[in-house]
C-alpha cells in the first residue's frame, strides 16, 4: 500500500477504520489522450449486478465512463472504470471508487509514487475468458463513448492491448466486391461457428468505429471465413467478435480484387449463394451491383468482339472493332501492347452493337511492342481474353473499313484527330527500287526535275520538248518514278526516244506498286545532286521562261521549300497553297503578285527543293503516304515564298480523295504545324 507524504511515523492512524476495512489502492492507465483507466482487485467474486462509480472530491465523475468486472486467476475479481478524463486530471484530486455504494478503492493525489500502471498491468493476472471480456469491451462500448474525446489516439492502445493478447491480424487470401462493396476472406482455422452475423470494430484513421450485424459466412469446414465490408472499410484493420476475437488486417495494395462472377466459380454452394444474397439485397441501390448480378443471371449472353483493324505505329496502337453486348456487360475494351495497357470505353446503341475506331496511345516502349492482347472488361470487374497475337505494323495505307466506322461516327472530329496521328506514326518497310540512265549525265550545275510515269506517255514527250526550247535545257535531268505494269515498256520506249531525239538526260526508277508517293519522291532524289523541282505526272510549265527563272529561285532561295502557282487548264488560279482558305483560287493568273509570302503549306503538285531541303528530306521518315507531309516537315514556323512568275498548269485531274482521307492529311498538317509553333 503506498504511504501519503505527511502520514507521521510509528503508530499509524485508523482512517480507514471508520469504514469498516481498508480501501484497496486503485490503478491507473492512460488508454489515450483524455482517456484513463482506474482498477483495483477484490479477492471476493463479483456479484451478478454490481455498480462500479468514481468520486473525485466527493463528486461523482461526469460522464461518460463505463466499468466492469473480470475474473482473476487467482480466484477474486479484478474491476475496471473507463473515464473520460487524462492522467493529470485524475490526479489532481482524490479518487474514490465505489461498488454498490461502498468505497471499495482510492487513488491519493499524495502518494510518493503515483498509482500510474502500463497496459499490460490491465491485462496482467486476467484469465484468458476474462482478458477477451475487457478486450470486448475496450473495443465495442469503449469504442463507441471516448470517440468524440480521444478519436484516433485510442487506435494504438487497442492495438497494444491485442498484441498483449496475443492476438495478431490475419492477412486476407482473396478479395471480391460489387460496385464499392468489398468481401475478404481469412484463414479462420478454430474460430468457432460465425456464420450470419456479427459485430465489427473498425480501427479507422480518424478513431474506432462500431458496425453491428455485418454479413459474415464459413466454409472449408470453418477454416475459411469471408465477411462483407461497405465502402471505404477494406482499407482498415477490423475487429470481429465471436466466440473468439479475430483480428483482420486490411486488403493490401497489391492483392487484386477478383470480380464476383470469378470468386463464384471457386465457392462452394453456401458461399455462392451467401454473396448473391449480398448482392441482389444490394442491387436496387449500386448499379455495380446490378452489373454484376446482370452478369450472374442464368442463360446471360456473352459479349463478342470482332477486330477489323489492329496494327501498330510508332505513336499507338490503330483499332477498329466491332463490340456485340445485347446484356450491356461489358464496361471497356482493353488493348494490351508489350507491358503497356489502355481501356478503351465500350459504347453501344440501343441494339447492343457498337463501333469503337481510334488510336490507343500506346507506343510500345515498355517492351514486347510486337505482341498484343485485347480483353474484355465487364461491369463487374471480371476480364476476358478475346485475341492475342504479333501486331502488324501500320503502312499508312488506311483500310476502307475507316470510312464507314468515320461516316457513321458520332464523334469524327476525334476520328479523324486518331487517324491524322496514326497516320504520322506510319511504319513503312524500306522500299526497293531499281534505277537506270538514259542519256549522259548533265554537267553541273544540275537542276533535277522529279515527276511520276502516269496513265499517258504523251506527256513525256511534252514535257522534253518544253525542256529543250528552254535556255539551260543541256544542265537538267528528268526523274521519272514508273510502276511495272502495261504501261512500263511503253513509257521506257518514249524516253529512250526523247533521249535521242532532244539530247534530255533521264533516269528511270522502278518502284513496287505498293510504294506511296512520298516514298518515290525520296526515291527519286535519293542519287544526284542539285536543287530538284517536283511535279505531278500531268503538271507541266504554263509559260516560256520557266527552266532559267527556276534555276535562279533554287540556286539562290534562303528557304528549303520554294513554292508555286498552279493554274487551272482554263488559265486561272486552281491553287497558290494547299487546303482551304486560299484567297487567289479561281482568279486570272495575271492578278497574282511576284511572291506570296508566310504560306505554310505549298501545292505538292508544283514545288522546289533546294540542295538543304533535299538532305533534310532524305532523313525525314515516310510513314505517311502523302508528300506533303514531308513537305510540312521542312516549312519553318514562318512559312515560306510562293514564287507566283513562271507558274505551272495541270492538264488533268488531281488524285482524288475522300473526304476523310483528306481530313486526315490537313489534321497530320495542323499536328506538324503545332509541334512547330
Amino acid at each position: 500500500m503506498n504511504i501519503p507524504v505527511n502520514h507521521p511515523l510509528g503508530i499509524p492512524d485508523q482512517p480507514t477504520a471508520l469504514r469498516g476495512k481498508a480501501l484497496e489502492d486503485a490503478t491507473l492507465v492512460a488508454l489515450a489522450p483524455g482517456v484513463s483507466a482506474a482498477y483495483f482487485n477484490r479477492q471476493a467474486a463479483s456479484g451478478p449486478r454490481e455498480r462500479l462509480i468514481a468520486r473525485q472530491d466527493g463528486a461523482l465523475i461526469p460522464k461518460p465512463y463505463i466499468a466492469g468486472a473480470f475474473e482473476l486467476r487467482s480466484g477474486g475479481t479484478r474491476h475496471v472504470l473507463l473515464m473520460a478524463r487524462g492522467i493529470d486530471q485524475v490526479l489532481s484530486k482524490p479518487l474514490e471508487l465505489f461498488v454498490n455504494d461502498q468505497a471499495a478503492a482510492t487513488v491519493d493525489p499524495g502518494w510518493l509514487q503515483p498509482p500510474v500502471s502500463d497496459l499490460a498491468g490491465l491485462i496482467e493476472g486476467l484469465t484468458e475468458s476474462g482478458r477477451l471480456k475487457l478486450l470486448r469491451m475496450l473495443l465495442t462500448t469503449g469504442a463507441s463513448l471516448f470517440l468524440s474525446v480521444a478519436g484516433s489516439g485510442l487506435i494504438d492502445s487497442f492495438r497494444e492491448l491485442m498484441e498483449i493478447c496475443d492476438l495478431t491480424p490475419i492477412e486476407p487470401v482473396a478479395a471480391t466486391g460489387f460496385g464499392g462493396q468489398t468481401v475478404l476472406s481469412y484463414p479462420a482455422p478454430g474460430c468457432g461457428n460465425l456464420a450470419g452475423q456479427a459485430d465489427v470494430v473498425v480501427l479507422a484513421q480518424e478513431g474506432p468505429a462500431l458496425l453491428r450485424k455485418v454479413a459474415i459466412a464459413q466454409e472449408a469446414g470453418g477454416n475459411l471465413l469471408h465477411i462483407h465490408l461497405p465502402p471505404g472499410v477494406q482499407d482498415c484493420e477490423v475487429v470481429l467478435f465471436g466466440d473468439l476475437p479475430l483480428r483482420l488486417a486490411p486488403q493490401p495494395a497489391q492483392m487484386r480484387r477478383l470480380p464476383a462472377p470469378v470468386w463464384i466459380d471457386g465457392r462452394t454452394p453456401q458461399a455462392r449463394d451467401w454473396l448473391l444474397e449480398r448482392i441482389v439485397a444490394a442491387a436496387p441501390k449500386d448499379p455495380g451491383a446490378a452489373n454484376a448480378l446482370r452478369e450472374l443471371r442464368p442463360g446471360a449472353v456473352e459479349a463478342s468482339l470482332l477486330v477489323r483493324h489492329l496494327s501498330a505505329t510508332r505513336d499507338g496502337v490503330l483499332h477498329l472493332f466491332e463490340l456485340a453486348d445485347p446484356e450491356g456487360l461489358v464496361r471497356a475494351v482493353i488493348v494490351e501492347r508489350g507491358t503497356q495497357r489502355t481501356e478503351l470505353p465500350a459504347l453501344c446503341g440501343v441494339d447492343g452493337r457498337g463501333v469503337i475506331a481510334g488510336l490507343a496511345e500506346l507506343d510500345g516502349r515498355g517492351g514486347g511492342a510486337e505482341l498484343y492482347r485485347i480483353l474484355l472488361m465487364h461491369h463487374s470487374g471480371r476480364l476476358r481474353e478475346v485475341a492475342r497475337g504479333m501486331l502488324d505494323p501500320f503502312d499508312g495505307n488506311l483500310p476502307a473499313d475507316f470510312e464507314a466506322a468515320w461516316r457513321d461516327s458520332a464523334d469524327r472530329p476525334g476520328l479523324e484527330r486518331a487517324l491524322a496521328m496514326a497516320s504520322l506514326g506510319a511504319i513503312r518497310r524500306p522500299m526497293r527500287s531499281a534505277r537506270r540512265r538514259f542519256g549522259a549525265a548533265p554537267a553541273a550545275p544540275v537542276l533535277r526535275i522529279v515527276t511520276e510515269i502516269g496513265d499517258s506517255v504523251d506527256i513525256i514527250r511534252a514535257r522534253a520538248a518544253m525542256i529543250f526550247a528552254e535556255r539551260g535545257a543541256q544542265r537538267v535531268e528528268v526523274v521519272c518514278t514508273l510502276v511495272e505494269g502495261p504501261q512500263a515498256a511503253a513509257a521506257r520506249r518514249a524516253v529512250e526516244e526523247v533521249v535521242a531525239v532532244y539530247g534530255i538526260a533521264h533516269v528511270l526508277i522502278a518502284v513496287p506498286e505498293d510504294s506511296t508517293p512520298a516514298e518515290r519522291v525520296q526515291a527519286a532524289l535519293a542519287e544526284g545532286s542539285g536543287p530538284a523541282l517536283i511535279l505531278h505526272e500531268a503538271v507541266l510549265p504554263a509559260q516560256p521562261g520557266w527552266l532559267p527563272a527556276w534555276q535562279r529561285r533554287l540556286t539562290h532561295a534562303k528557304d528549303d521549300v520554294v513554292g508555286a502557282a498552279l493554274l487551272a487548264a482554263d488559265g486561272s488560279v486552281a491553287a497558290t497553297a494547299s487546303g482551304p482558305g486560299d484567297a487567289w483560287r479561281g482568279l486570272p493568273a495575271a492578278r497574282l503578285p511576284e511572291w506570296l509570302r508566310a504560306v505554310r503549306r505549298p501545292v505538292c503538285a508544283c514545288f522546289g527543293l533546294t540542295e538543304a531541303g533535299i538532305a533534310r528530306l532524305l532523313r525525314l521518315p515516310s510513314g505517311h503516304p502523302d508528300p506533303a507531309v514531308l513537305i510540312a516537315r521542312l516549312v519553318s514556323r514562318d512559312g515560306l515564298q510562293i514564287a507566283t512568275r513562271h507558274p505551272f498548269i495541270r492538264y488533268a485531274s488531281g488524285i482524288s480523295e475522300t473526304p476523310l482521307q483528306r481530313a486526315i492529311l490537313h489534321g497530320a498538317l495542323a499536328r506538324i504545324e503545332e509541334e512547330q509553333a
